[in-house]
């Protein structure tokens, strides 16, 4: 909304004559008034993704929201009525009203959508009420032999399912991916820039040996990268069986056709892999196995936004300043990880919705029980807190700096890091204690290159007497730069 409210003050600075922009400037005020209003009305919705976040993930109302949820419908119900028509149910209809009757969701508007609406609060029933609609669709483009064939022989599920399936599909190649795909390449270019970057690495919180900073940066690539494969691989299932999943009707009334693979066809058609062997419902297994896949990314996603966090607590990462920015109402010295911290909580709401859904969808009663449909519904507000998530942590790691001297000093002050070494080559000298004499000299000490220098002479290993800990970082250079190692 930023952004109309400076196109709209450009625009009145384009010269016109008097009149001209007079009309001109009524329009801006016009337009202004129209996004004020909806900026006054964003702020008090009561979900952040709706408000607050909104403009994070602009793209999902198109996909997710009860608008998009009831055009996907009409778009299934009309491919449903030429698919019928032609397969031999009803009056055979020519490419030209085909084409008028796929311009109904082609076109279909805002408008078109709160028209349904208002039928539902009527009939008190979503489907129903695009059936209705259709069939008023159908009347005014002179296509009233095809009113009886609106929705013949299937279940509400059979167009929902679809409906959604439709949603997550495009959600997944639109917007995910890309995401997905972009957090990758800032890793895999901030890995190979810090491939030498020296840097303590630290299990159970205390110093261990040395790594580089690429090297702890690559290792969330290459897991990230695992699951990518598996989100573009993923294929969402289908299903047009009808009202328990035998196609019933159409067995009956038309016994010549093989509804079975027409119905797989007809999925097929979406885009999504069809499903035969069901109840009223979509099995939902295919669905959670995309949320198990996308719950897997956030749970990544919130250990690399936590360890960054711990980089900066540590002062081995810094935070670029932004000119007018603040960091706390109170400590103006405060430059505050907010990114990473947005990252982790956002992972954590996504990943409830998800184990939410992979407890409920795949358990349904008998044939059908609704309990489903309010659950389902808040897909989208999963899907939204995860691309919130992955937006936060790609912003995060564009405002971070390694201090590299900072982070280099840290390991020179640790030669306790090198102690792993000595005991090693104790063993190869076949010294029995050798873990043993180390552990008694070493634990629970900080130690100086000095005090280093006189246990190794101590111990007579001339090898190591000049070994200091950047020299003591194994293949994490190469590893960094070469993923695929």
């Amino acid at each position: 909304m930023g952004l109309c409210h400076s196109l709209l003050d450009r625009l009145v600075l384009i010269e016109f004559d008097n009149t001209s922009f007079l009309c001109l400037n009524e329009f801006v005020v016009s337009i202004k008034n129209i996004i004020n209003k909806q900026e006054e009305l964003s702020i008090q919705n009561i979900s952040p993704i709706d408000g607050r976040y909104r403009q994070q993930i602009d793209n999902l109302p198109r996909m997710f929201s009860e608008y998009a949820y009831i055009r996907h419908r009409v778009q299934v119900e009309i491919e449903y009525l030429i698919f019928l028509s032609q397969n031999g149910v009803g009056k055979k209809i020519t490419q030209t009203q085909i084409n008028k009757l796929r311009t109904v969701y082609q076109s279909f508007s805002s408008h078109d959508a709160l028209e349904i609406k208002d039928i539902e609060k009527t009939v008190n029933h979503d489907m129903k009420a695009i059936e209705y609609f259709l069939q008023k669709k159908c009347k005014e483009s002179k296509l009233d032999s095809l009113i009886p064939f609106i929705h013949w022989g299937i279940t509400s599920d059979d167009t929902g399912n679809l409906a959604y399936g439709i949603a997550l599909n495009s959600n997944n190649f639109e917007c995910m991916i890309p995401t997905l795909e972009s957090l990758m390449q800032t890793l895999r270019k901030l890995a190979a820039t810090h491939k030498k970057s020296l840097f303590l690495a630290r299990t159970h919180g205390q110093p261990a040996v040395p790594t580089t900073f690429g090297k702890e940066i690559i290792n969330f690539y290459v897991r990230l990268r695992k699951q990518y494969v598996r989100l573009k691989r993923h294929a969402f299932e289908g299903k047009l069986m009808g009202a328990v999943g035998n196609l019933n009707a159409h067995a009956l009334f038309f016994p010549s056709v093989d509804w079975v693979k027409k119905s797989r066809e007809f999925v097929k058609s979406f885009k999504l892999q069809p499903v035969v062997y069901t109840t009223q419902i979509l099995p939902y297994d295919s669905w959670v196995s995309y949320f198990q896949i996308l719950m897997n990314i956030n749970s990544i996603i919130k250990g690399l936004s936590a360890d960054m966090w711990t980089y900066i607590m540590l002062e081995e990462v810094k935070l670029k300043k932004k000119e007018g920015e603040v960091g706390s109402s109170t400590m103006p010295q405060k430059v505050n990880p907010i990114d990473f911290e947005n990252a982790e909580g956002n992972c954590e709401i996504a990943n409830a919705y998800y184990q939410l859904f992979e407890r409920k969808l795949l358990v349904s009663r008998l044939q059908r029980d609704l309990s489903d449909s309010v659950v389902k519904r808040t897909i989208g507000t999963a899907i939204a807190h995860t691309l919130l998530a992955w937006k936060s942590l790609q912003k995060g790691l564009g405002k971070i700096e390694l201090d590299s001297e900072g982070a280099q000093k840290h390991v020179m002050e640790h030669y306790e890091v090198l102690a792993e070494a000595i005991q090693t080559q104790l063993r190869l000298k076949n010294d029995a204690e050798g873990y043993e004499k180390v552990k008694k000299m070493t634990r629970g000490k900080k130690m100086t290159r000095e005090l280093y220098q006189t246990i190794v002479r101590e111990l007579q290993l001339t090898m190591l007497e000049h070994l200091s800990p950047e020299q003591y970082i194994g293949y994490a250079e190469v590893l960094a730069q070469d993923p695929t190692l």
